[in-house]
């Protein structure tokens, strides 16, 4: 917390600031202490000290579990897709990764040759794996492209696609 939080604030506050400390310290206590004094300097009023303790408890055991996102960027994916996409295509699920990272909020991209070039990859393991993706249904086909030399592919990640109004 780099400012104050006032009453209304302070816990979720005091919260986030936990976790964003829980992946640099070393154990629990560490983590109490800091909380402990951020509570003292940014909390107005100071949040009662059982309070404090658990939502370090909180933290710590989101920390520990491996569910602690808050200070550093993810990508989404489930224990399915990595398992699914491992086994049939490890380039596949390389592919889904990056196509998440950088185009995960956008309704549609291109993915033709450039793509492959940046992954350095030859085009047909490209393809492969492009034409994985889309034969299991994580990505699909919005534009073919091929009607010149800059007209890529393009393409939308499930749960992306556009809306059509097909009235």
């Amino acid at each position: 917390m780099s400012h104050p939080s006032r009453n209304g604030r302070r816990n979720k506050s005091l919260f986030r600031c936990a976790l964003a400390h829980a992946r640099y310290v070393d154990d629990e206590e560490t983590l109490l202490d800091v909380a402990r004094t951020e509570n003292e300097n940014a909390c107005i009023p100071q949040l009662p000290d059982d309070e404090v303790v658990r939502l370090v408890r909180s933290a710590w055991k989101i920390q520990q579990e491996g569910r602690n996102f808050v200070g550093g960027r993810v990508v989404p994916t489930s224990f399915r897709e990595i398992d699914r996409l491992a086994h049939r295509s490890p380039d596949a699920l390389a592919l889904l990764m990056v196509l998440r990272r950088y185009h995960g909020c956008r309704e549609e991209f291109a993915l033709g040759k450039a793509m492959a070039s940046k992954l350095g990859w030859s085009l047909p393991r490209f393809r492969t794996a492009r034409s994985c993706l889309e034969e299991d249904g994580y990505i699909t086909c919005l534009h073919p492209g091929g009607k010149g030399k800059h007209d890529p592919p393009r393409y939308a990640l499930r749960g992306t696609i556009p809306h059509t109004n097909d009235n």
